[in-house]
């Protein structure tokens, strides 16, 4: 794949949703809107809550590089080089921040009005797998594939000249594990917008989803079986009462959380699948496939509305933007 497709913004809600319906997907053409040159695979990709800002975490084999750039022109705003791969990357719910977690273990915040760093350092091993910030930008969760998960308070710090910095401070460490008493090789982590709830995937296929208190940690509430593969993605509705995941066994499943229990929608595929995220009303789930197709799923008949080959290779992170009219998708 060449380098100019590696990550696409993709327009998809200029025709009215019952329209997409009876409209044939060559009809329909392609709805790309712009193309990001990035300098290797994509890994991550994350929208700025105000829509104006897309980052990207990409990476060469050598290191990882964060960009952000300019969702309407194209053009890159700022880059932070990381070593390592990203596995995680997510601007706050103010846009304030971006949070960029490198499998070897390097954390980093920046700051996206003076585009400078705001910490970045090693507090994690190379088994760290997910990381998620919370909506004010005030806390974090870290995940680890030998089932350690972890509470951070981000306090903000000024200088007396004037630098602003953030520090990492550990509030709780919990070893999570299965029945059999061995630890939980979890994969991806989010938190809820309501800052109440955190699901984290399992390389087996499980879900697990706790209550979060920042003064007593993590308590299990549901263990959801259901995938019987990895799950490299999980994601919270924005209203916080349900998760969609993905899974290499080919499905996307979406959870009630607070019930719990068997996935109340299952969409299934003949190619793995790493990407999926809700739209920002809730209303549809896009899917990023392996083979480089992205489906837009309804969630009320559980029936793809629109699917549209934007890559090569295979998506690996995609999210709408905040008015759910574009959505950028990263790929290999």
């Amino acid at each position: 794949v060449s380098v100019g497709e590696a990550v696409r913004i993709v327009d998809d809600m200029e025709i009215d949703t019952a329209w997409f319906k009876f409209l044939n997907k060559s009809q329909l053409g392609d709805p790309c809107l712009m193309n990001l040159k990035c300098n290797g695979p994509i890994e991550c990709v994350s929208y700025a809550p105000d829509g104006r800002k897309v980052a990207t975490g990409s990476g060469d084999g050598f290191g990882g590089k964060v960009t952000i750039w300019d969702a309407r022109s194209g053009s890159e705003m700022a880059a932070f080089v990381l070593p390592g791969g990203l596995v995680s990357l997510q601007f706050s719910g103010d846009g304030k921040l971006i949070l960029a977690v490198s499998n070897e273990g390097t954390v980093m915040l920046a700051d996206m009005v003076s585009f400078k760093e705001r910490a970045r350092e090693i507090i994690a091993d190379s088994r760290v797998s997910g990381g998620a910030i919370t909506i004010d930008g005030k806390k974090m969760i870290l995940v680890n594939t030998n089932g350690l998960i972890n509470t951070w308070d981000l306090p903000m710090e000024t200088s007396a000249a004037g630098v602003v910095s953030n520090r990492y401070i550990k509030m709780h460490e919990m070893q999570d594990e299965d029945d059999e008493g061995r630890p939980s090789p979890m994969t991806c982590v989010a938190v809820s917008p309501s800052v109440r709830r955190v699901v984290t995937g399992m390389s087996g296929g499980l879900l697990k989803i706790f209550e979060l208190s920042w003064t007593e940690g993590l308590v299990v509430m549901h263990v959801l079986p259901g995938h019987t593969s990895v799950v490299p993605v999980v994601s919270f509705s924005s209203d916080s009462t349900r998760v969609v995941s993905a899974s290499l066994d080919h499905t996307v499943k979406l959870w009630d959380v607070e019930r719990g229990g068997k996935a109340i929608v299952t969409f299934t595929d003949n190619a793995e699948i790493r990407a999926c995220c809700f739209s920002p009303d809730g209303n549809f789930v896009a899917v990023g496939l392996d083979s480089g197709r992205m489906d837009l799923k309804d969630v009320s008949t559980a029936q793809t509305i629109m699917s549209f080959g934007t890559h090569a290779g295979r998506i690996n992170s995609c999210q709408f933007d905040p008015n759910g009219k574009a959505l950028i998708s990263g790929a290999m």
